[in-house]
């Protein structure tokens, strides 16, 4: 089984933005090259991932937002930029469609995958919020489908300014309005699995279930994809230490939740309990999608190079443009000193 990652906020390996982890092995991969590279130069992560059928269909961290198909050896097909979709957060299926969230208009935007290799033709589908324009009052971040059910989470209003202590996220029905789960803290990554919902409930480091389930994973859990029947793999994120839009210092998570890497986890639904972990956090610190891929013969290329190996090799791109980056010095020593222990 491979797991399919979408990383967000790599604004000093910016390019770097999909990885692949071989659960049987551990083994991890970035998916780049040259092309990708040059289709994706101003964004700086994936914000929703969606199979279709022998297609990949990504939605990428960027301004305006950015669409991409790519085929099953991650050769781009089309890409789109989609300037009535502020902020892009999620993907799914939605009959022969897929939906996505504009978080930047609390809106939920439809997409005709019909001719996808060509075109990719958006239009409006829900408004969530009340007001029209580019508003981000309530932060919604991911929906979902499964039987004649739309669902959506959000964070809802701003506690004194922000989203950090804000305990007033909510679980809604998009078709019917009504709020299904509420006082949640910082939900993401709704996903049904066997006619039910479970979702991240990032604040707490807890994944939580429509039928009761509820799994202390830790650390900032965001990204979830249902890979069997048991089974559900679950990404945790280092905290954001500063705010991505106001550079204030972020302290709103739950301190029980303990030492905070960037992880993959395995959790079995029928003990609630995690029994496997992969430690990413020299990779990435932020995770937002994960997309189950069991039969997939990923290409050659993917393997080439060591992925430690090419984040250095984009850092040090990045240091020549940015030398005053101290940030960006201390990963670039930390993935070159991670590399030489390597080998």
């Amino acid at each position: 089984m491979k797991i399919m990652i979408g990383f967000v906020n790599q604004f000093y390996t910016p390019q770097l933005n999909i990885g692949l982890l071989n659960l049987a092995d551990s083994d991890f991969r970035w998916v780049t090259n040259e092309r990708i590279e040059a289709a994706t130069a101003h964004v700086h992560g994936v914000n929703g991932m969606l199979k279709v059928g022998d297609r990949l269909l990504i939605g990428y961290q960027s301004e305006p937002t950015t669409l991409a198909v790519f085929d099953h050896d991650f050769k781009l097909i089309h890409q789109k930029n989609c300037h009535d979709i502020a902020q892009l957060h999620s993907l799914c299926h939605f009959g022969s469609n897929a939906l996505c969230i504009s978080t930047g208009t609390e809106e939920t935007h439809l997409i005709d995958l019909a001719n996808m290799s060509d075109s990719l033709h958006t239009s409006q589908w829900r408004r969530m919020g009340k007001q029209s324009g580019r508003f981000d009052r309530n932060h919604f971040n991911s929906v979902a489908s499964c039987e004649g059910r739309v669902m959506a989470t959000c964070f809802g209003p701003k506690l004194h300014g922000n989203w950090v202590h804000s305990k007033n996220g909510q679980i809604v029905n998009l078709i019917s309005g009504e709020v299904e789960k509420q006082n949640l803290h910082q939900p993401h990554s709704l996903k049904f699995h066997r006619g039910s919902w479970l979702v991240c409930e990032s604040g707490t480091g807890r994944i939580l279930g429509e039928r009761g389930e509820l799994i202390e994973v830790g650390g900032y859990v965001r990204g979830l994809a249902p890979i069997s029947d048991d089974l559900i793999c679950v990404a945790s994120s280092a905290q954001r230490i500063q705010s991505r839009s106001k550079g204030t210092i972020n302290l709103g998570l739950d301190k029980s939740q303990g030492q905070q890497k960037t992880a993959i986890h395995i959790v079995d639904l029928k003990t609630e309990k995690t029994i496997q972990s992969v430690d990413l956090s020299i990779h990435g610190a932020e995770i937002f999608d994960l997309i189950p891929m069991p039969d997939y013969q990923q290409p050659e290329w993917i393997g080439l190079l060591d992925p430690l190996e090419i984040q250095v090799s984009h850092l040090e791109r990045q240091l020549k443009t940015q030398k005053k980056s101290n940030l960006i010095k201390n990963r670039f020593t930390r993935a070159l000193r991670a590399f030489i222990k390597r080998y």
